[in-house]
């Protein structure tokens, strides 16, 4: 992850790697290179630890893509005798994998029309509810989580409140209803209601802040300036209850303790890649992982 851009790497069960990159064209581009294959590989060289990973790195023959402009939404989910599911509904960006959630909310929803429509009951007034409704709930997370987040991205100090903030109120919030109550739940979509109105403002909010507060750090020259020798652990893990505040108020601590350091800066404007305040690690200072003995 760095300025603009965060990366992907999955391992197949095959010995095959997938490996990506998604990136805010306003903010980088990736190096030239014959194809987006050879492109992908030459970024993911200068991090060292894509230089270890991929050094030796061979891609798969036809075997890419490159997909520009990805994130859109569909302004109907539901009519007289059809219903869209899953990615056909709409796609943002697959940083939280959101799209998994957003399947599960509509796919529920159409099982809900079909199953009144079979129990005899009239759902054409339900079709507009919940048209506005998915186009509500789109809007909602994606100002709340991905709205310029690319600006942040490679400073590991505000990336963690970004963790700590996006879950936790994600838990708090959408979550906790569907385990509450999962038929009236899932029967809505994210963020309906007051208190998922509340949670969308406040998230939309601290993201802003988030935001602002990288340009303020590059405009001081302190952007990136704990990415090496510092540890952002969290010990606890994510559920849908009131343990999951205290990651919240660790979140919201963090965030207002760079409020006041950066409270008399200027944001920068400029929409360019920041000089790392510190130096990536070279692969040399990198402990390599021990080798398993065979008996």
């Amino acid at each position: 992850m760095g300025f603009g851009w965060w990366s992907w790497i999955i391992p197949l069960d095959n010995g095959e790697v997938s490996a990506g990159v998604t990136w805010d064209e306003r903010l980088f581009t990736p190096p030239e290179g014959a194809d987006m294959a050879e492109r992908v590989k030459k970024h993911l060289l200068k991090h060292p630890v894509g230089r270890v990973m991929f050094g030796n790195a061979e891609a798969v023959p036809n075997d890419n893509r490159y997909y520009k402009g990805l994130p859109y939404y569909s302004e109907k989910i539901a009519g007289d005798g059809w219903t869209v599911v899953g990615d056909a509904g709409g796609f943002m960006d697959p940083l939280y994998s959101q799209g998994l959630d957003f399947c599960s909310h509509t796919v529920y929803n159409s099982f809900s029309l079909i199953r009144k429509h079979y129990m005899g009951e009239c759902v054409q007034e339900e079709f507009d509810v919940k048209n506005a409704a998915y186009v509500k709930s789109y809007f909602d997370w994606f100002n709340a989580i991905y709205k310029d987040k690319y600006w942040y991205m490679g400073d590991a100090e505000l990336m963690f409140v970004a963790f700590l903030l996006d879950i936790s109120t994600y838990f708090i919030g959408p979550v906790r209803l569907v385990y509450s109550n999962q038929d009236l739940e899932f029967g809505k979509m994210p963020y309906s209601g007051f208190a998922g109105d509340v949670f969308a403002r406040f998230m939309r909010f601290y993201n802003r802040r988030l935001v602002t507060l990288a340009k303020k750090k590059i405009k001081a020259g302190k952007f990136g300036d704990k990415n090496l020798n510092h540890h952002f652990i969290t010990k606890n893990a994510f559920t849908p209850g009131n343990p999951t505040l205290k990651l919240m108020f660790k979140g919201i601590r963090i965030w207002l303790k760079c409020e006041l350091q950066y409270m008399f800066t200027s944001p920068a404007s400029a929409e360019r890649e920041p000089s790392p305040t510190t130096p990536m690690p070279s692969v040399a200072s990198m402990t390599a992982a021990p080798v398993p003995k065979t008996p």
